[in-house]
């Protein structure tokens, strides 16, 4: 995004690309703001995790191979400690957590794709494309749904830029360059650190009550970010 020299050498490859990651990353994103509307947030935390679960099962099924016994441990860890901080309440399917599963799927479908097509597009211009194709799809779909009040943007202009650029932009950016040389299930399993920081910034900023089971899911969660790590999963 910083280098406007590689932007101008895009070709058809990088368009096509770039395009198909970016409308995955939109659409997980638009999935799992709509399905906040139907369910709790604690249990979108868990059930937008699952492509933890879901990478390795996939990249096993491509790779015709099963998961090595670390993957396995680090999984089951992994969900357990998501289970445990999540503060899943035990009520039946709804139609908001069907949403989440479905981002949980794309948020998967995009971690292979970007595993298998990125590494050899340079990662300002895919990650350049893939921002401006969110950018485009959801400038359609705000004229489509929803009013364009520029006070509204004007009010709130910092927050859609902090947004925008760590949110969106950079954490797109990382995520690109670093799947250059990370394995797609170890992305999803170091994805888990997500619902890590979320967990300390709701007690830090919003006073948020954290239980002893929310602490023990930390601790079951930082265990499988170590196998990932050290066993290069």
């Amino acid at each position: 995004m910083l280098a406007p020299e590689k932007i101008f050498t895009i070709d058809k490859k990088d368009l096509k690309v770039g395009t198909i990651l970016g409308t995955l990353n939109f659409v997980t994103y638009a999935l799992i703001v709509l399905g906040l509307k139907y369910t709790s947030a604690s249990k979108t935390g868990f059930l937008a995790s699952l492509s933890v679960l879901f990478v390795p099962i996939v990249q096993s099924i491509i790779n015709k191979s099963n998961p090595s016994k670390w993957t396995i441990i680090s999984i089951f860890l992994s969900l357990l400690g998501l289970y445990l901080i999540s503060g899943i309440n035990g009520t039946s399917l709804n139609k908001g957590d069907l949403l989440i599963i479905l981002c949980a799927c794309c948020s998967t479908a995009y971690i292979l794709l970007l595993s298998k097509l990125g590494k050899e597009i340079d990662d300002y211009r895919l990650s350049f494309l893939q921002m401006f194709t969110i950018f485009i799809l959801s400038f359609i779909m705000v004229l489509c749904f929803e009013d364009l009040n520029l006070q509204v943007i004007r009010n709130n202009s910092y927050v859609l830029l902090l947004v925008g650029i760590l949110g969106t932009g950079l954490t797109t950016f990382l995520q690109t360059k670093a799947q250059k040389v990370a394995s797609p299930e170890s992305v999803g399993i170091i994805f888990l650190g997500e619902p890590l920081t979320t967990l300390f910034l709701a007690y830090v900023i919003l006073n948020e009550t954290i239980l002893l089971k929310g602490l023990i899911g930390s601790g079951f969660i930082i265990i499988a970010l170590i196998i990932a790590i050290l066993k290069k999963i």
